[in-house]
């Protein structure tokens, strides 16, 4: 097993963590569901269900993976963990599914919640994408935050560090958690790429499946580059060419210009 998955594991998924999150989850639930007398206890859960999904896994994941770094310069441990024996590979993993390990406990029964209320809603809800894209989106905004404490570790100032995260992560969580969710009327529906129409939230989700690759691959880069391990200057362009080609497909195919 992964050296910083044990150390996170045992650090972060004590006994008492384990017990008291799942009960003071039910206890939240169970008063929102509690709340009317129609019978439709299961739809009243859904938007608590998402809010606490998104304030756990989007808000206190993102700072947890973002810390995970910034803690270990802080304590003077980080030059420790650089001359061990950990590869880029076992540092990023451990790093972005160690540090919000606890997260992902409580925001997965959440998140879990919030599936099982939408089975109930009256409109039709695709549970299937909607917890892709919020996974993807979480990951996503995981490695985004770890990639970016890297980039801030040799800085002096940690409310100048702390402040670049949020203003980098800001866009993007709005983008990552609302999108999957606005109803546009008629245009809601679906959506044209290259010509080619899809269906908006699965198109949403496996596009920010693949934003969540990137990301988790740059942050990889980012332990490269400080575990000093040699490699080749063709990630940002491999990116630019993907973003480019990802976001001209989007544009109306009769656009121009004078």
């Amino acid at each position: 097993m992964n050296p910083e998955l044990r150390r996170y594991a045992w650090l972060e998924m004590g006994t008492h963590r384990r017990v008291a999150a799942p009960a003071v989850l039910l206890l939240v639930f169970a008063l929102f569901a509690s709340g009317g007398d129609d019978g439709s206890w299961r739809e009243r859960l859904y938007g608590p269900a998402s809010v606490l999904t998104f304030v756990i896994l989007f808000l206190w994941g993102t700072h947890q993976a973002a810390e995970s770094v910034a803690e270990e310069v802080r304590e003077r441990t980080w030059d420790l963990q650089r001359l061990s024996a950990l590869g880029p590979w076992e540092m990023t993993l451990g790093k972005l599914l160690g540090a919000p390990m606890f997260a992902w406990y409580a925001g997965g029964l959440c998140l879990a919640t919030m599936a099982f209320a939408a089975t109930a809603l009256p409109a039709r809800v695709s549970v299937g994408w909607t917890v892709l894209a919020t996974v993807a989106g979480a990951v996503f905004v995981h490695a985004t935050a770890l990639a970016a404490s890297l980039q801030a570790v040799h800085r002096e100032s940690r409310a100048s560090r702390r402040l670049g995260v949020a203003l980098l992560l800001l866009p993007v969580l709005l983008l990552m958690w609302v999108g999957p969710f606005i109803d546009r009327g008629g245009m809601a529906k679906s959506l044209s790429w290259y010509g080619m129409r899809f269906e908006r939230l699965p198109f949403l989700a496996v596009s920010i499946v693949a934003f969540a690759a990137w990301a988790v691959f740059g942050a990889y880069r980012s332990f490269c580059r400080e575990l000093q391990v040699r490699t080749r200057p063709w990630a940002w362009p491999a990116f630019a060419l993907w973003l480019a080609a990802w976001s001209s497909g989007l544009a109306p195919p009769d656009i121009g210009f004078g």
